[in-house]
């Protein structure tokens, strides 16, 4: 492992990760991380941000590039060269293995690509992953990612069920810290529902317009919720965007929900704690999650989400709030393990816990928020700037 010398004070670390302006999970993991980096005089502190559009100011150097640039190949040796001055530090991604192989492992690259990112380098290489899947075996990374990881000196899942992936695929060594919140942030807001003038029943389900993210399973589960409750019933869905990947509008449509829908882009987060507080249930069917941030913030406005049970996601609720896949599927050109889900049996689950908030809101209420009272950031922001200093110290 290449250990270059650091100095006790401000030694360069490049984030390179989604630009901490936009509003993915990766964004937010990197703004936060960003953030409590440049508060620590140990390190001076950059971003180098996949579709960043310049718009925001930020307390340490900003370098952008298009999401047409793939994964950053063309522009981290010049904004690396151009931050660190020569000095040693450390480059720091925060995103999947599966686009790091290059980053890790640059045989095949250019020549000059191999020599910026080769055993002569001035920086260690430090790795956040979010895992969400394995490869078909169902215990370790695909090839190409297991592959990927070995490459670095140094990384870290955002959950134990990662860790324990990474530490099958080859590193033993791995760290875990799940993704902090703010838990001031992401509160119960009282008289939401009235305050919003929704109706008797509603649940709710946050994902981006993704292929591993089911909407279609979510618009079943809404169908089958309102066939079980009648008109009393509303599906609140907020995405990234409306038609990409899938169309909710197609799908409200072939659901028979689009005169029971509420469709929201682009909230702030204080809307969505509102809606997240005026909902019985939440679902997030999703075919794999790293962490998932929509199960947490639920959980802390004081609303029972309903997860795949694999991956990550899991780790956040309780067994009556876990789905089991009806079978498993090999997606994408990384071979990566996906759930395959049922609506109908997120909806029967749902039933369950609707029931449960009504007959007494106040107590499920406080006993969901304090389930996650240990991801509350004020308290894993000491754990992070634990393992950045441990870094350095070797």
């Amino acid at each position: 492992m290449m250990r270059p010398p650091f100095k006790p004070l401000a030694n360069p670390i490049l984030v390179v990760s989604d630009a901490p302006e936009l509003l993915s999970g990766i964004a937010r993991d990197g703004r936060d991380l960003l953030t409590l980096l440049s508060s620590m005089p140990e390190f001076r502190v950059a971003c180098l941000g996949r579709g960043g559009m310049g718009r925001r100011r930020f307390p340490w150097t900003s370098y952008q590039y298009p999401a047409s640039g793939q994964w950053g190949e063309d522009y981290l040796a010049p904004a690396w060269n151009d931050f660190s001055g020569g000095e040693n530090g450390v480059v720091l991604t925060i995103d999947d293995a599966s686009r790091r192989l290059w980053f890790a492992q640059p045989v095949g690259m250019p020549a000059e690509m191999q020599r910026f990112l080769g055993s002569g380098r001035n920086f260690l290489k430090w790795g956040y992953f979010p895992v969400d899947s394995t490869g078909p075996n169902g215990k370790t990374l695909p090839i190409g990612m297991a592959a990927a990881i070995a490459g670095y000196d140094r990384v870290a899942a955002a959950s134990e069920w990662g860790r324990h992936v990474l530490a099958d695929s080859g590193r033993p060594d791995a760290d875990w810290m799940p993704h902090g919140l703010w838990m001031d942030v992401w509160n119960p807001i009282p008289d939401a529902r009235k305050m919003l003038d929704w109706p008797d029943i509603v649940v709710g389900c946050n994902m981006a317009n993704q292929a591993r993210k089911d909407w279609p399973a979510a618009f079943q589960c809404a169908a089958d919720l309102r066939a079980h409750y009648g008109n009393r019933v509303l599906f609140w869905a907020h995405t990234d965007q409306v038609s990409h990947y899938w169309n909710l509008a197609a799908l409200a449509a072939d659901y028979a929900m689009a005169d029971a829908l509420e469709v929201t882009v682009n909230a702030t987060d204080y809307q969505l704690a509102m809606r997240y507080s005026a909902c019985d249930c939440t679902i997030l069917p999703s075919g794999g999650e790293g962490f998932g941030y929509p199960i947490a913030e639920s959980l802390a406005c004081g609303t029972p989400c309903i997860v795949a049970d694999y991956a990550a996601g899991p780790e956040l609720v309780e067994e009556e709030c876990r789905v089991q896949p009806i079978a498993y599927r090999v997606d994408t050109m990384h071979n990566v393990t996906r759930a395959v889900l049922s609506g109908h049996a997120f909806a029967q689950k749902a039933v369950g816990q609707i029931e449960k908030k009504r007959e007494d809101c106040e107590g499920r209420v406080e006993e969901l928020r304090a389930s996650v009272e240990h991801l509350d950031w004020q308290k894993l922001q000491h754990v992070w700037r634990k393992w950045f200093l441990t870094g350095l110290r070797g």
